[in-house]
């Protein structure tokens, strides 16, 4: 409610500032706002080629912090972070392990590497099915639930790049998942899950399971903004909005919608209020405008902002 009432304020003023300066948007200047843990907040345009490298770039350096704590942890913090760096992004040092078993896993990670990465000036690898069976066999020798799920997302990643059947894969390891560890593994394994779905031909469903990751706890919660553009027809829409398991789901839908650029803004924050007014996602869709809109804060003539008047009507019904 804060952050409606400052929007409210704020758009009804706006005219007010002038003989300012331009902000750049790509410099993610915060005038009064605080910059959100979510990539998708944070931005304008989603869909312009510096923010989407931007996000991605944030993604894998918060992705390998990330990584290297649970590795840290799991090795019951025996090593420092930049050892456990060198072990498992540069494959160095690993004499140095006192585990037998994660310096084998370690190996496997880096000879299946190839299998999932595309690189245009080497030969397209050979033998990487033979990786996805080895995958398997080292989750059922494993007695290390930690490698177990690792060993489970290197299986099923194999399978979805090489087209090798991979929601079977995820059907018979998916109990691997049932717990309440938090772990970003769990992540990246939906989001596999959620690509082989639409690879599969279930476009809604996959789009649907994408939208499980837009969320703060979420390490890749930019996929669910990036794989939305797969819906492209009403019938899609409505079969989507038809799997909304609640009013949270529903209204995070209509979230998603609203981030493409040709969206209406204010038609999607009327369906948001429509369904719930309380709705996280309607502040979420409101806090990206007032970015927008203090993008303006000091104005001169050049950049004048005309506010349309329906948006003060919207602010003045919540």
């Amino acid at each position: 409610m804060i952050l409606r009432a400052l929007f409210f304020i704020f758009i009804l003023n706006i005219n007010l500032f002038s003989c300012g300066y331009w902000i750049d948007p790509y410099e993610k200047e915060f005038i009064f706002l605080d910059n959100r843990n979510s990539p998708l907040a944070n931005y304008s345009n989603l869909d312009e080629a510096a923010v989407y490298n931007t996000i991605i770039y944030e993604y894998e350096q918060k992705n390998k912090e990330a990584n290297l704590k649970e590795w840290k942890k799991e090795l019951k913090n025996r090593y420092s972070i930049e050892n456990i760096e060198d072990f498992i992004y540069k494959r160095k040092n690993l004499n140095l392990l006192r585990d037998n078993e994660i310096s084998e896993y370690i190996k496997f990670v880096e000879k299946q590497e190839s299998c999932v990465t595309y690189d245009y000036y080497k030969p397209v690898p050979t033998g990487c099915e033979g990786y996805i069976d080895e995958a398997l066999n080292n989750i059922d020798k494993t007695t290390s639930q930690y490698l177990k799920l690792r060993y489970f997302y290197l299986a099923f990643r194999l399978a979805h790049f090489k087209q090798q059947e991979p929601l079977k894969i995820y059907e018979k390891y998916k109990y691997l998942l049932q717990n309440d560890t938090k772990t970003i593994v769990k992540d990246w394994i939906q989001g596999i899950y959620a690509g082989a779905l639409i690879k599969n031909g279930q476009t809604v469903n996959g789009v649907y399971e994408f939208s499980k990751l837009l969320d703060e706890s979420k390490i890749n919660s930019h996929l669910s903004y990036y794989n939305f553009f797969h819906i492209k027809t009403n019938e899609q829409w409505n079969e989507l909005l038809a799997k909304a398991q609640n009013n949270e789901e529903k209204t995070k839908f209509y979230a998603l919608r609203s981030l493409k650029p040709e969206s209406n803004i204010l038609e999607e924050l009327e369906n948001i209020k429509k369904v719930d007014v309380n709705s996280k996602w309607l502040d979420f869709v409101l806090f990206r405008e007032l970015l927008n809109y203090q993008l303006f804060f000091n104005q001169n003539e050049e950049t004048v902002i005309e506010l349309p008047k329906k948006y003060i009507e919207f602010l003045k019904t919540i």
